[in-house]
């Protein structure tokens, strides 16, 4: 081929060439925005479903939480009630010394002070337990500085001051298991609510159970002395032991109760300090179920600090950083050992 022709074809290839590599960057173009396209609408599809995965986790969390707010007022009344009773009987036994007033009295003073105190325990107890049971499945929530929190916080408290012997094996010590079971049996149903049982009808169960005590399951003829204990009347010996085990569980007040009348009529130590922790501790949820004093005593009065209490007056180190941060007046008040 001649330098003519060949001068002829360059251009010609040249162009040739332009449009391929034209035709490249457009299918390169063309790719690049396929690819974006998915990127994006893959990333749409994921912040979609991380939205209302999230959306829906808040929505039941807030409804469970609202559930739980509805339940923690409903029993909040019963609750505070039985806590202010309970702290007011554990401030007479402690400084009142009601058990020198009330032991070798007479029956009704003797029953004022055996079987309405374990009453008390009861009632508290059982509250407790209505309010766990019917919570069980709803959420607690977890923020640092939620009056919830605070109130499950001082329970358990409450819970760990009955159950602990840390200091010893003091008077009145409680197991879980035995709060747990207290509360159960205190309980009663009414309609569809469950309820605690009323003064007058544990008093006739510990009656019957004192009676009961005395005699032996083969004295029993048919059902006598076991219609208002029990409904397995045919049974007399299981009976029996249904009562008898009723006033078993409540055997750690009495002997409480005892100790501390025998200490102080001998001038000992009197072995009341889990008795002053619990008192301290009840006024802490006393103050967390009723922050602004509307249904609770004002002028409620704690009794002189035991040892390590870990309520938040005391202001262990312990439980400092859960303390719900009120002042006090504690009666004979002293420097409190920090733990």
């Amino acid at each position: 081929m001649s330098r003519t022709d060949e001068a002829r074809l360059a251009p010609r290839q040249c162009m040739s060439c332009r449009r391929l590599q034209q035709a490249k960057s457009v299918v390169t173009m063309v790719d690049v925005a396929a690819i974006t396209v998915a990127v994006i609408s893959l990333a749409s599809s994921l912040l979609t479903a991380v939205a209302g995965g999230w959306w829906a986790y808040y929505s039941e969390e807030r409804k469970d939480r609202r559930a739980t707010d509805r339940l923690l007022r409903k029993y909040r009344d019963p609750l505070l009630l039985a806590a202010q009773d309970l702290q007011a009987r554990l401030f007479n036994l402690v400084e009142l010394s009601i058990t020198d007033a009330f032991i070798d009295a007479g029956e009704r003073c003797e029953d004022s002070l055996f079987i309405y105190t374990a009453f008390l325990f009861g009632q508290y107890l059982c509250w407790v337990y209505i309010l766990r049971r019917q919570t069980q499945f709803l959420c607690f929530t977890t923020e640092e500085r939620s009056s919830t929190k605070t109130l499950v916080e001082d329970l358990d408290r409450i819970k760990i001051v009955l159950n602990t012997d840390r200091y010893g094996k003091l008077p009145f010590m409680l197991w879980k298991g035995d709060q747990m079971a207290i509360g159960e049996l205190m309980c009663v149903k009414e309609g569809e609510e469950l309820m605690c049982m009323g003064y007058s009808a544990f008093n006739a169960k510990w009656k019957q159970s004192q009676q009961l005590q005395a005699q032996s399951p083969s004295q029993l003829n048919g059902n006598g002395g076991l219609d208002g204990v029990s409904d397995s009347s045919e049974k007399p010996t299981a009976a029996f032991d249904e009562a008898n085990v009723f006033r078993r569980w409540f055997t750690p007040i009495e002997d409480g109760i005892r100790d501390l009348h025998d200490a102080r009529q001998r001038k000992m130590y009197c072995p009341d300090d889990r008795l002053r922790r619990l008192q301290h501790c009840l006024a802490d949820l006393i103050y967390a179920l009723d922050p602004n004093g509307i249904r609770a005593v004002k002028d409620s009065t704690k009794v002189r600090p035991a040892e390590r209490c870990p309520c938040s007056s005391c202001g262990t180190a312990l439980h400092r950083a859960t303390s719900i941060g009120r002042n006090e007046t504690v009666v004979g008040g002293r420097g409190q050992d920090m733990a």
